[in-house]
């Protein structure tokens, strides 16, 4: 979603992002078995449920704001102020996928969440002078 307005010169547009991330299907059966000690027996995508598992969401709000300060007839002074991430909300990383490592036992990444998918909030200024 974008917004632009303009209030006492100042010229504002808004960026918003939002999506929500889907992490690997994994089936109960599979998670009893590896707790147990047992291995699943072979499993497809098409016996698993619709959104088994959902990762966590992104949202995301950028702004910036322009001003434009005129200093004579023909030299005109451009003012800019950008803002990313502006809420400064984590937006996390989808959770490890991989259940089992290569030799049967069990993986301690499986379904743990170690970092971000976006910077935190970032300010920007910017002068430009036109004439």
């Amino acid at each position: 979603m974008a917004l632009d307005r303009s209030a006492a010169s100042w010229h504002f547009s808004i960026r918003e992002q939002q999506q929500i991330a889907l992490a690997l299907m994994i089936s109960f059966e599979m998670v009893v078995s590896a707790v147990l000690g047992q291995h699943p027996r072979q499993r497809f995508l098409a016996e698993q449920g619709r959104n088994t598992v959902i990762g966590p969401g992104l949202a995301n709000v950028d702004l910036n704001a322009t001003k434009v300060f005129p200093i004579t007839e023909r030299v005109k002074l451009n003012f800019r102020v950008e803002f990313y991430n502006l809420l400064n909300r984590a937006n996390f990383a989808l959770p490890g996928n991989q259940i089992f490592s290569s030799n049967g036992s069990i993986n301690p990444a499986a379904g743990v969440i170690t970092s971000t998918i976006t910077t935190s909030r970032q300010l920007q200024f910017g002068v430009k002078i036109v004439f």
